[in-house]
């Protein structure tokens, strides 16, 4: 009997210093950050120029903001009355020092002359640059871009092949579409 009322005093005893109470605490806060959206501004069209086509050949304007039409080595296409060739622009604004997505969709493969409504010129090798980024793509062109500016142009290019004796005339492709989302 002297050993159980020993043992329960033992195992009572350390029983209350288990029941020790220890406490801390950490705070934390919530927050959030608004940023600008991102907005797409005005739209230069591409134009390839006015062409005089003696043979078949390659006009090409390239998407890095620099001059934008240059012909394949030997073609004998060129450009009169200047012609206004520049790439497409799309101008885009946003919050600086983010990274967006660029996507270019439903890319045309033709350009059809708007008299007739038959005769065609293909259109191909789109490139697209975002204020110093290169793009590069065939159905869809996407890629990203981070600036600090916030404020971007979106260049587009491609290549327009003009055929023998294509015939005279406007010719026009379908509409395509630039989209920009943050990352």
């Amino acid at each position: 009997m002297k050993k159980l009322i020993v043992s329960a005093i033992v195992i009572l005893g350390f029983s209350a210093i288990s029941f020790g109470q220890n406490s801390d605490f950490k705070t934390a806060i919530a927050s959030g950050t608004i940023i600008t959206p991102l907005h797409m501004g005005s739209v230069t069209n591409m134009q390839f120029g006015n062409i005089v086509a003696n043979a078949a050949g390659n006009v090409v304007l390239a998407s890095d903001g620099s001059t934008p039409v240059h012909y394949d080595a030997g073609v004998p296409a060129y450009i009169v009355n200047n012609g206004n060739p520049t790439h497409a622009i799309f101008d885009v604004s946003g919050q600086g020092g983010y990274a967006f997505n660029v996507t270019l969709s439903n890319l045309p493969t033709v350009v059809t002359h708007k008299t007739d409504a038959t005769t065609t010129m293909s259109i191909s090798d789109f490139t697209s640059n975002v204020t110093g980024t290169t793009l590069t793509g065939t159905a869809n062109l996407s890629g990203s871009a981070t600036g600090q500016s916030g404020t971007y142009q979106v260049f587009v290019g491609a290549t327009l092949h003009v055929g023998t004796g294509q015939k005279a005339g406007l010719y026009e492709s379908t509409p395509f579409q630039v989209a920009v989302n943050y990352n």
